[in-house]
């Protein structure tokens, strides 16, 4: 190797040492695995264990034998809430209801530090409250606030303060399962007891550079951009904006500047802190308004005294963690083109405690109209917020949604961190409490979406959405373009619950007796083998199309199909699909007429109404549907299953496409003949460029289970001809966060 070079050969030198310590973090990261499997094992051996105590128990028998009958306390608390979570006290003395509200059943493992934290009453009032943990009987601080508890059981004296908490050390326990009790002691002097377990897990997976390795990277970054962190500040208590501060000063990246705009606060400490902090390094800059503008105007002051290539934005009682910045500079690194970088979150508490985390997609248009995901650690170029004009104060509140909004109107690079490196601070008074906690800002966000519409010249309609703080855009449909449906079909009767069922009969009647979409064709491909009632029943209903291949192919049965079809959108059909939304066609066309969306998929329901499709989802190559046989009411992570957003592909069961797009990409590909040529379908749109999208109003009946009983499932051969084709470029989802579990499609973080 030639050393003519002293510098290159030293950034060479740091590049095999990173080479190193990934090696030593990978043999971590599988004994840390292997550890998790152990652990599983015994969370499963506690599960079967509370089972068993609750089938075994003399009220479960007495419900099973009362014919189910629900008994709860004043019938708002369920049978299994009280079985698991609460106790009583035995003596026969007095009534003792104790409840734990975290770590909550089924939470994640907890290492280092657990909070234990619920209520307690009794007849004559809570005396104390002592948690036994590891040999250890610790005492509980009591008489915190529980409003909620005051509503529940007013006849219990000191319900409106019998919360209690603890926080203990739990560095000293072995991994695994950790048997914990609650005793609540009452004035009486009895005392009641309720047992559960909790998983601990010491950080052996997260791992923490070291010094050393942060100067490698340092050393080996070519781009070290100055990120302004936005700080803007008004009446903020002192402990929060000490925690908020030092979580930048604290960064393990150094170039960096905080920009701190006092909003013209009232409290005493507020100007002496900042005026400390900006003293104390000189990369914190304060600016004190004269007059309170609330928090778009003060934001902007803080912007205009920002000097670096990137601002990201921190609310005043929220903490980065210690490698955000440094996680932002990699990604600069790695997508230097990137105008737009944001991460994961979780919410962090009073005591410092981490929850909640908030796993997201990558850059998904759709779901982001539905609720500002991306929202921190939200990181934006300089010169591009500058150019648009900043924050205004006409959405306060949403300010950050705004503005974000106006960058995505002008198709910037988003690029995403699937990284936790924002706490946001849950208080009585903060958005991450509740979606009440601030009611002004959702009409905000809805006058920043109208504004997004109008910016962006997209026709619609900014509706409510299923929750607080989701929406949903209505788009208008220009026109009243020619939509064709293609219906491949082997026109079988089935037999479902005790009835025959013709399922093309059906699935054409449904579409012509329910649609409010008139302008129409159907297009029927058939084997040539129609029965002649069916046959008559369809004429001039639909057009006949008959595929005269002796090989059986799906894929070429839906091209045959299309190139028969005169309409400007497909709708690709199975013949086992009913419709039960009169405006399906509708939702779904409203998102087809976007130039940028190739496919559109709807939510697909079992007769029985379990969910059968809620978007594809690929993991490790394995195509699955997400929240496949969830119950009805299932809302999904962070509500996927209520609001429209982007998956990777959408089934082939009912799909809606641009005429032109699907020529485009040559129609579905015959090289997969039955199984995963939609798959195949969505990919190929990605490549183009297109996106697919989930819409969840288009809601229909797919008999899948009935219609395929016999037809065999996936062939051999089939899925590794697409982990062949793809493997290489979308073996890893972009839409399903790598912290989500990835041998399930569940959406759900462990």
């Amino acid at each position: 190797m030639s050393t003519e070079n002293p510098t290159e050969f030293k950034i060479l030198q740091q590049q095999v040492e990173l080479l190193k310590e990934t090696l030593r973090q990978e043999v971590a990261a599988r004994e840390m695995l292997r550890q998790r499997v152990m652990q599983q094992d015994g969370q499963i051996r506690e599960l079967r264990r509370n089972i068993y105590s609750i089938l075994q128990s003399r009220i479960w028998k007495t419900m099973v034998r009362a014919g189910g009958v629900v008994l709860g306390f004043d019938q708002r608390l369920s049978f299994l809430q009280r079985r698991l979570q609460n106790k009583i006290g035995k003596s026969g003395q007095e009534q003792i209801l104790i409840h734990r509200d975290s770590p909550a059943p089924n939470s994640p493992p907890v290492s280092e530090r657990v909070k234990f934290q619920g209520w307690a009453v009794a007849e004559s009032g809570i005396a104390k409250v002592e948690v036994g943990i590891g040999g250890k009987l610790l005492p509980a601080v009591i008489g915190m606030n529980r409003p909620d508890i005051a509503e529940l059981y007013p006849q219990y004296p000191g319900s409106g303060k019998s919360g209690y908490r603890l926080v203990a050390g739990i560095a000293h326990l072995s991994p695994g399962p950790q048997t914990v009790t609650v005793y609540a002691t009452s004035e009486r002097g009895v005392t009641a007891e309720h047992e559960f377990s909790i998983d601990v897990r010491h950080a052996v997976e997260s791992h923490t550079r070291t010094r050393r390795e942060i100067e490698l990277l340092l050393g080996t970054m070519r781009r070290k951009p100055v990120i302004s962190v936005l700080l803007p500040v008004y009446d903020t208590p002192e402990e929060w904006l000490r925690r908020c501060i030092d979580s930048v000063v604290h960064q393990q990246y150094p170039h960096w500047e905080l920009c701190i705009a006092d909003d013209c606060s009232r409290a005493s400490h507020v100007k002496p802190l900042l005026e400390k902090y900006e003293r104390a390094d000189g990369r914190i800059k304060v600016v004190c308004r004269s007059e309170n503008g609330h928090i778009a105007k003060a934001t902007n002051s803080a912007l205009e005294i920002a000097t670096g290539e990137f601002i990201a934005l921190l609310d005043h009682d929220d903490e980065l963690t210690e490698d955000a910045l440094l996680e932002v500079a990699i990604a600069h690194n790695e997508h230097p083109s990137a105008d737009w970088i944001y991460s994961d979150e979780d919410k962090i508490d009073e005591d410092g405690f981490c929850s909640d985390p908030f796993y997201k997609p990558d850059w998904s248009p759709e779901y982001f109209l539905t609720c500002m995901y991306t929202c921190h650690l939200g990181v934006y170029r300089t010169e591009l917020v500058r150019r648009i004009g900043g924050f205004r104060a006409e959405v306060n509140g949403a300010q950050d949604y705004d503005l974000a909004l106006r960058i995505a109107a002008r198709n910037p690079v988003v690029h995403h961190i699937p990284k936790v490196l924002y706490h946001w601070r849950t208080l009585a008074t903060s958005t991450a409490s509740g979606g009440d906690a601030k009611d002004y800002a959702y009409p905000a966000a809805q006058r920043a979406l109208g504004n997004y519409l109008k910016e962006a010249g997209v026709s619609g309609e900014v509706l409510p959405g299923p929750r607080h703080g989701f929406h949903r855009i209505r788009f208008d449909i220009v026109g009243e373009p020619k939509v064709s449906i293609v219906i491949p079909s082997a026109a079988r009767v089935v037999e479902y619950e005790g009835t025959r069922i013709d399922l093309l009969r059906m699935c054409v009647g449904s579409i012509l007796e329910r649609s409010t979409y008139r302008n129409i064709e159907i297009v029927v491909v058939d084997n040539g083998d129609l029965r002649g009632e069916l046959r008559d029943w369809l004429t001039g209903k639909v057009r006949l199309v008959t595929y005269e291949s002796e090989r059986f192919n799906l894929a070429e049965k839906i091209n045959l199909g299309a190139r028969h079809a005169t309409g400007e959108h497909f709708v690709l059909l199975n013949d086992d699909i009913e419709v039960i939304s009169p405006d399906w066609i509708e939702q779904m066309l409203q998102y087809s007429q976007q130039p940028a969306v190739g496919a559109v998929g709807a939510k697909l329901l079992f007769p029985n109404r379990r969910i059968q499709h809620a978007g594809v989802v690929l993991l490790n190559g394995q195509p699955g549907h997400a929240y496949y046989n969830h119950p009805p009411e299932e809302i999904g992570y962070y509500l996927s299953v209520q609001v429209a957003r982007n998956y990777l592909a959408v089934t082939g069961a009912c799909a809606m496409t641009r005429a032109e797009v699907f020529r485009e990409v040559g129609g579905y590909s015959e090289d997969f003949p039955l199984n995963y040529n939609d798959v195949d379908y969505g990919l190929k749109l990605r490549e183009k460029g297109y996106r697919s999208v989930y819409v969840p109003e288009a809601e229909l009946i797919h008999y899948e289970s009935v219609s395929k009983e016999g037809a065999g499932g996936v062939r051999p051969g089939e899925l590794e001809k697409l982990r062949r084709k793809w493997g290489s470029s979308y073996f890893v989802d972009p839409y399903y966060n790598p912290n989500l579990p990835q041998d399930c499609l569940y959406y759900y973080s462990d």
